[in-house]
Parts: structure tokens; C-alpha cells; sequence
């Protein structure tokens, strides 16, 4: 699992490949990276995207009613856009990402 890093400023390049959420009230971001090439067929993967969408689909309801968005993303990296700008969440390189 990597490790999360946000900043505020980033280059242009990578603000027009990555997904903007605008944020108008309260949500609940859950993402999954997608597999790298070779991944796809690890049982121990599958179970943890087959995990996140179970979960996903059982709080979008309730979190509805409580007027609050969910949205769940398949992206390595993503924007959030607030009243006072953007945050980038990207994430960190791990040895493995190296390799």
C-alpha cells in the first residue's frame, strides 16, 4: 500500500490527467489505485477492490440520507476543489513503485 501525500501546488501537465471532486458539502472519498500490469490475477488484490466496492455500495444510502456525498474513485491520484482552491493527493513512491 502506498503511502498518501497532498500538496497545493503541482505541476500543469498533471492538474489536466487528474480528477477534479468538487467538494460542495460534506463526502467520503474512497479510491483504489489500479492494478499494474501483472496484478490483476493476485487473488489478494481482488479481494481488496471486491471489498471496497461491497463497502461502497452499503454506505452510499445511508450517507445520502445523512447529506453527505461519497464518491469512490479508480485512480492512482486525484483533486479535491474547495471554496479556497485545490489539494492534490498523489501518491508517495515506495520502493515497489521503483522496481
Amino acid at each position: 500500500m502506498a503511502d498518501l501525500c497532498f500538496r497545493e501546488s503541482f505541476d500543469a501537465q498533471a492538474v489536466s490527467e487528474t480528477p477534479v471532486i468538487q467538494i460542495q458539502r460534506g463526502t467520503v472519498i474512497a479510491f483504489f489505485a489500479p492494478a499494474p500490469k501483472g496484478v490483476k490475477e493476485d487473488m489478494d488484490f481482488n479481494e481488496a477492490l471486491s471489498d471496497l466496492q461491497f463497502c461502497a455500495h452499503r454506505v452510499k444510502y445511508p450517507l445520502g440520507k445523512l447529506k453527505l456525498d461519497f464518491r469512490d474513485l479508480y485512480v492512482r491520484s486525484f483533486r479535491i476543489h474547495l471554496s479556497g482552491g485545490d489539494i492534490a493527493f498523489l501518491p508517495s513512491l515506495t520502493r515497489s513503485d521503483t522496481i
